[in-house]
């Protein structure tokens, strides 16, 4: 576990072989937030670049919104409920 910089508790997951889940806000029903990354250090970076005010950096995948990010580029992204 790990605290983000505003003092919320986040927890990586390893999903499977290839993917990780960054977890936050983690209670009864599931984590309120979580975003899918292809590396630990990414993950790392992720936590490291979260701030509150923003999304974490280099996501690939975000379960609770169903958006898929491809090279963390935005304009390549596309929802998959």
């Amino acid at each position: 576990m790990s605290y983000l910089l505003e003092g919320r508790v986040a927890a990586p997951a390893k999903i499977n072989p290839w993917l990780l889940e960054l977890a936050t806000d983690i209670n009864f029903h599931g984590p309120a937030d979580a975003f899918c990354f292809d590396s630990l250090a990414a993950v790392r970076c992720g936590i490291d670049t979260r701030d509150g005010t923003a999304e974490a950096q280099g996501w690939l995948r975000c379960p609770p919104s169903g958006r898929h990010l491809a090279d963390d580029d935005a304009s390549t992204g596309y929802v998959q409920p």
